[in-house]
C-alpha cells in the first residue's frame, strides 16, 4: 500500500522526459553554433575592414612622402610618413607591416608573395626598383599589399595599392 502511494504520487509529478530534454540540448546547440559562426564571420569583415583603411591611409601617406622627396621610401617608419599613427602600421593582430628588400620593377613587386593568414604581418611593403634607397631618392614605385579574410568583389584578395607616380 505504500508502494502503491510513492508510486501514483511520483507518476502524477510534471516534468521534462529524457528525450525532450536531449531534444532541448539539442536546439541550444544548433542555435549556439549558428550564434558563433555569425560573430566569427562578423569579426573577420571588422579586421578586413580596418585592413584596407589602413592600407588607404599609408597609400595616401606614401604619395604625400613622394610629393615632398620625388621618389617613394625604401623603409619607412611612422615618423618618416609625416607622423603617421604607429597603430596604422599594425595589422588587427597588432603585427607590424613587412617592408621588402625592393625588387627590380613593378611586375617583380607584383609578383612578391601574397600575405596570408600565415604571414609575419597582413600587411607587405615592396619598393623598386633594385637597389633603391633612402638616401639616393630613388625608389620610384611600390606595391602595397594586405591579406583579406572575406573577400569581395570590392576588396579582393589580396588588396592591393601601388604608387601613383610608379616609374
Amino acid at each position: 500500500m505504500i508502494n502503491k502511494r510513492l508510486r501514483s504520487k511520483h507518476s502524477n509529478q510534471d516534468g521534462f522526459t529524457v528525450p525532450e530534454l536531449l531534444l532541448m540540448v539539442l536546439i541550444i546547440i544548433i542555435l549556439s553554433g549558428l550564434v558563433l559562426t555569425n560573430y566569427q564571420a562578423q569579426r573577420a569583415k571588422q579586421r578586413d575592414s580596418q585592413r584596407v583603411q589602413d592600407i588607404n591611409l599609408i597609400d595616401n601617406k606614401l604619395e604625400t612622402y613622394y610629393n615632398d622627396k620625388n621618389a617613394y621610401p625604401a623603409t619607412f617608419s611612422a615618423q618618416d610618413l609625416f607622423n603617421i599613427d604607429e597603430a596604422v602600421l599594425k595589422d588587427p593582430d597588432g603585427k607590424t607591416i613587412v617592408i621588402s628588400p625592393a625588387v627590380g620593377d613593378s611586375v617583380a613587386a607584383q609578383a612578391v608573395a601574397n600575405p596570408n593568414e600565415k604571414s609575419t604581418s597582413s600587411y607587405l611593403y615592396v619598393p623598386y626598383p633594385t637597389g633603391c634607397t633612402n638616401a639616393a631618392n630613388n625608389c620610384t614605385g611600390f606595391v602595397l599589399k594586405t591579406y583579406i579574410e572575406k573577400p569581395t568583389s570590392t576588396t579582393p584578395n589580396p588588396y592591393t595599392k601601388v604608387g601613383i607616380n610608379n616609374n
